[in-house]
């Protein structure tokens, strides 16, 4: 499945990392006598791109679970609720549905709705310990496999093993609402 995708900073923190590598590039071009301190400039810009991309990437990631700051367990419930609710719809019309539109709600739902409750781990863990972030997500990681075989079975072709795939992934994201 397609990752995430990258925030502004994250984006313009991966050109300053190609820029800073094509500089070491072309010190080091003229081999075998490289300009070192051509070299050292590249890789301090490589480096100031990674500390940008990894500020940036904190920053999504505290966005994304801004919910979860002062009620997390309630906010992995209702994500947990909304992937349910929009699972059993993209099953709803599974049967009709063009395979493509079966493939992007698949993705859609572990990109919103599973990757929020991953991301949110630390707050959830924080406020109310580990096992309680774990008796959620088992279930829950287990039908986002689930959707991710739907994903890949309506990406192949296979309506049959799509909408197996749903219901079982219905199945487990139903013992995760159960769960915490």
């Amino acid at each position: 499945m397609e990752a995430a995708k990258k925030s502004a900073g994250e984006h313009a923190a991966s050109w300053v990392q190609y820029l800073g590598m094509t500089v070491a590039m072309l010190g080091g071009a003229t081999w075998p006598a490289p300009k070192w301190s051509i070299v050292a400039v590249g890789i301090l810009i490589l480096c100031a791109g990674i500390l940008w991309a990894r500020r940036a990437r904190a920053s999504t990631t505290a966005q994304s679970a801004e919910g979860a700051r002062e009620k997390p367990l309630d906010y992995a419930r209702q994500r947990v609720t909304e992937a349910l609710e929009r699972t059993r719809a993209l099953r709803a019309t599974a049967e009709s549905a063009e395979l493509t539109a079966i493939a992007a709600g698949a993705e859609a739902i572990v990109r919103e709705c599973v990757e929020a409750v991953a991301k949110a781990q630390e707050a959830i863990a924080a406020a109310h310990g580990f096992n309680a972030y774990a008796e959620i997500m088992t279930p829950f990681a287990a039908g986002e496999r689930w959707l991710n075989r739907a994903w890949s079975a309506a990406s192949d072709g296979h309506r049959g093993e799509a909408t197996h795939s749903l219901d079982r992934a219905i199945e487990h994201i139903e013992r995760a609402t159960r769960a915490g």
